[in-house]
């Protein structure tokens, strides 16, 4: 499958846009064509204080930002009439599990649903996103109006590309076939697998069984009784001294390792390979399908996967053919051995019928099937019905986007066509306004408040003809855009897909801005960003902050940590098992046996560190140990199956281990969380504020593991306070800097909102703070304030604006109202942390 197209703008349009407004001649703009506009565009939508939204200035918003979303959706309702009514409630259910979790597998939704804390965020998510368009997302019906559209689009496209012919770009030829089909199908192989936990340890206990490992590409048997075999080299070997198992040989005395490596669960010493498959099912077959499905391509069981099924083929008869490994394969934290019995063939592809073909491309066609290959095949279900949007904004994004000419000729009242089917701006903008208009005109109440506020007026004086306007900053504005258009119109965006071929200055604008003018480009993406912190700043309410930083301040670590680490991995998944699934099943007996045994082996590790051996000595000596050596104190735990490793805990390269990035995260149990503050409040006592480093002397109990923790002091270990005393010093700082309480004032935050302003503004700050109290700012309270100035912060504060001064909707006030109101709440609890009590200024 090949669909040759320009580039998506979805995946560019984050680099581009950075790359655009940090690197701010001029091509010809066309005469303007005739652009879509609804009647009555005057009539006022809605009105807060002293501003008024009309429904021009609704639907132009809504054009411009959502238009064509918006429009190929309703498109595609018309297309897609008669898939939309053979929708199942499976269908629906499918598409709201998609949303939700990304996947429809079970054993990956399983591992996103296992952390209760994420997996309510997913869910809250969701839930939210469906409330902003305006939809009841606990109204089975309306979430199935939700969701209908998305579930036919899906059956579309993959009847689409199932179907498609050889002239198609969606055709699956028989290549691309025979390649999925040997790429995902495999009956099942019986093997026989050993597991060690280091090349040491099966090295020692070959040596044991006088077995050779890689010897002439097989395994030989040392049979030379006068040198020790740990005493020959390993070039030393040779049939003068060793001989050169068969096949049948090598799987005897695999079974004779097994038996040793698993004193608990042996097998019989003379059985057979086919016994073996036949008798101990269970043990001895491995399935492709459960072993790959739900997993990340390049993790270990995927590469255990590969290795067993593909790298040992048993479809190669040379003589001297090996169905085993000669060596130890390293995979995850264990070395393993396989040898493989059998493995019946798959039926060659060219032995497929036609229905078997038909069944296999559709296999093929749902493991491919997302997002962007359903728009792909929309794009061609579009075009084949005869669509094609003669607005010329709307038009040339999705002729950009789709590499599809459109019309483009412009028309006063319609926006596309549909066959003989005109959909004109008043369609599209009742289509539009009731799900989103109270949300578009949130984004034209921002817009009002930053261009006919005061702070325009501070910074530009009180013209708003941008192209002429003598302020400093605004003439500054005009050189950024002038450097952009010289830019784009020496070619200069065209590794993005950008050419001047393609598209002329406005249309530019419009596909990656969603302006249509210089003086559009000029408000929109100049204007209104310098004016956003002069509008959210001043409405912050420092107080709401408070208890958000005394948690901070109360939890407060900052550690570099690292464990070894205690687990169990009975069904070599090379993945630590649940603890609680691996008690489910055990007696009273069993069960403490296991809880003894776990404990004393932690008694064991101790008592290695007490003599001075570090985490990586103890690991090594115990995954070197062979289990043959009943002397050895680590004997029992390995008969057992324990497992240890070591493992480095920082959050990433070089970062320590904070109460801020250790929340709400699968990667760290709550006990785990809880034990590094213990460890960070007894690092601060005097008796071990000056050890280079620090042992838990508790053992912390995971859902899948146990660990011994050792930490070091974080890069910012010190606990951060604002007390300070302006008597204690001759510098002199900003009045309301004394503080005698470890969280910073509102005093001291105003003065840190003053040097932040004014370093925005590229201005140098009048007010000053001490280090230490800056410093504590930064960490207690700069996570709250950054996210005051993402783009919903600003929407919240023109809610807020705009419900203080009597907001009013023409049409369904009470309902819009709700709307309104609904989407600060949205806004709220998806910008600021669960806990947080935002209120308004």
């Amino acid at each position: 499958m090949n669909k040759s197209i320009l580039i998506k703008i979805s995946v560019i349009l984050g680099v581009i846009i950075a790359i655009i407004l940090a690197s701010v001649g001029c091509s010809m703009i066309k005469a303007d064509p005739d652009e879509a506009m609804i009647s009555n565009k005057d009539d006022v939508y809605a009105t807060f204080g002293d501003y008024r939204v009309t429904r021009g200035e609704l639907f132009d918003m809504m054009m411009r930002v959502d238009g064509l979303d918006y429009l190929l959706t309703y498109v595609d309702k018309l297309i897609l009439a008669e898939n939309i009514s053979n929708v199942t409630p499976s269908d629906i259910e499918n598409e709201k599990t998609i949303l939700i979790y990304g996947t429809l597998n079970e054993g990956e939704i399983a591992l996103l649903q296992s952390n209760e804390e994420n997996h309510q965020v997913l869910l809250t998510t969701f839930e939210n996103n469906v409330k902003a368009v305006g939809y009841d997302p606990d109204d089975p019906a309306e979430l199935t109006l939700y969701l209908e559209l998305l579930a036919a689009q899906r059956a579309k496209a993959r009847a689409h590309v199932i179907a498609a012919g050889a002239e198609s770009d969606f055709f699956i030829d028989n290549d691309e076939l025979e390649k999925f089909y040997d790429d995902n199908y495999r009956n099942d192989a019986c093997a026989l697998v050993i597991e060690f936990d280091s090349a040491t340890e099966s090295k020692l206990i070959f040596n044991d069984l006088d077995l050779v490992q890689s010897f002439n590409g097989g395994i030989g048997e040392y049979f030379n009784t006068t040198v020790p075999i740990e005493d020959v080299a390993s070039d030393g070997f040779s049939l003068t001294n060793t001989i050169q198992l068969s096949n049948e040989q090598v799987f005897t005395k695999l079974v004779e390792l097994y038996n040793v490596q698993n004193p608990n669960n042996t097998l019989p010493a003379d059985i057979d390979s086919e016994d073996y498959c036949n008798d101990y099912a269970d043990l001895a077959t491995y399935n492709f399908t459960e072993m790959t499905t739900g997993v990340f391509e390049g993790s270990t069981i995927d590469t255990f996967a590969k290795y067993l099924f593909d790298t040992i083929d048993l479809t190669n008869t040379d003589t001297d053919a090996k169905y085993y490994s000669q060596s130890p394969r390293e995979f995850g934290d264990s070395f393993v051995f396989v040898y493989k019995v059998s493995q019946e063939p798959v039926e060659p592809f060219g032995n497929m019928t036609g229905d078997e073909k038909t069944e296999l491309k559709a296999a093929l066609t749902d493991s491919i099937m997302d997002t962007d290959l359903i728009g792909y095949v929309m794009e061609e279900v579009r075009e084949d019905a005869n669509f094609s949007v003669v607005d010329p904004f709307v038009g040339i994004k999705y002729q950009f986007q789709s590499g599809i000419e459109q019309d483009l000729s412009g028309d006063l009242s319609i926006v596309a066509k549909l066959g003989d089917v005109e959909i004109t701006a008043d369609q599209l903008y009742t289509y539009m306004e009731e799900r989103v208009g109270a949300f578009f005109a949130i984004e034209i109440a921002k817009e009002k408040l930053a261009v006919y506020g005061e702070y325009y007026n501070l910074y530009y004086g009180s013209s708003h003809d941008y192209l002429s306007n003598k302020a400093d900053l605004m003439k500054t504005h005009r050189a950024d855009l002038s450097t952009m258009k010289s830019t784009f119109s020496k070619n200069g965006y065209s590794q993005y897909g950008y050419t001047t071929t393609l598209l002329d200055w406005n249309e530019f604008l419009f596909v990656l801005f969603g302006v249509k003018s210089d003086m559009e480009a000029l408000e929109k993406q100049f204007v209104l960003p310098s004016l956003t912190i002069d509008l959210i700043q001043p409405t912050i309410n420092i107080p709401d902050a408070m208890e958000f930083m005394q948690e901070l301040y109360d939890n407060y670590f900052n550690l570099y940590a690292t464990s070894i680490t205690i687990f169990l991995d009975q069904d070599l998944n090379f993945e630590a098992d649940e603890i609680a699934d691996v008690i489910a099943d055990m007696d009273a007996i069993e069960l403490a046996e296991y809880s003894a045994l776990r404990a004393h082996l932690e008694d064991e590790i101790r008592a290695k560190l007490e003599d001075d051996m570090d985490f990586e000595a103890i690991v090594d000596e115990y995954n070197d140990t062979p289990i043959i050596d009943t002397d050895s104190v680590w004997h029992d735990y390995k008969v057992f199956g324990f497992k240890l490793k070591v493992e480095d805990l920082m959050s990433s390269k070089d970062v320590p281990l904070t109460y801020t990035n250790t929340q709400n995260t699968a990667l760290y149990d709550q006990s785990l969380v809880d034990a590094l503050f213990r460890l960070y409040t007894s690092y601060n006592t005097d008796e071990n504020k000056e050890l280079d480093s620090m042992l838990d002397t508790q053992i912390i109990s995971e859902h899948d593991r146990y660990r011994i923790l050792e930490v070091t002091k974080g890069n910012s270990f010190e606990k951060p306070t604002a007390v300070f005393d302006s008597s204690s010093t001759t510098t002199v700082y900003s009045e309301g800097i004394d503080n005698e309480n470890p969280i910073p004032t509102v005093a001291q935050i105003e003065i840190y909102f003053k040097i932040n302003f004014a370093q925005a503004k590229n201005e140098t700050p009048l007010e000053k703070l001490p280090s230490s109290v800056s410093n504590a700012i930064t960490n207690l309270y700069s996570g709250i304030y950054d996210l005051y100035f993402q783009p919903s912060g600003f929407s919240i504060v023109a809610i807020d604006t705009m419900l203080a001064g009597n907001l009013t909707f023409t049409e369904n006030n009470t309902l819009q109202q709700a709307q309104v109101e609904l989407l600060r709440d949205i806004l709220i609890s998806t910008t600021f942390p669960d806990d947080y009590v935002y209120t308004t200024k």
